[in-house]
């Protein structure tokens, strides 16, 4: 746990180079919270996770990879974006 990552001041990478992962955050999290802690943006629920990733004004192809997580993992109750360098190279 770096002390480095929970800096909520720093700026916010663009979340085009953010990756989907799913992870059971609820010992820390609340319901509608958006919480940025070592490193993790983290969204309640997954129409909220959409919805969020909107207002960001985040590039619709993005949306299509978050929505198929979505469908995949049915169970999932948080969805959160990592910085992800891969994704940010052409493909």
């Amino acid at each position: 746990m770096s002390p480095a990552g929970n800096r909520i001041s720093e700026p916010m990478p663009p979340l085009s180079s953010w990756r989907v992962e799913v992870r059971r955050m609820d010992e820390f999290l609340t319901q509608g919270l958006i919480a940025i802690n070592f490193g993790w943006i983290a969204l309640v629920h997954q129409q909220y996770v959409v919805d969020s990733i909107k207002r960001e004004k985040v590039d619709k192809d993005l949306l299509v990879p978050v929505r198929e997580q979505l469908a995949r993992k049915k169970d999932a109750e948080y969805l959160l974006f990592k910085l992800d360098p891969a994704l940010s190279a052409p493909q």
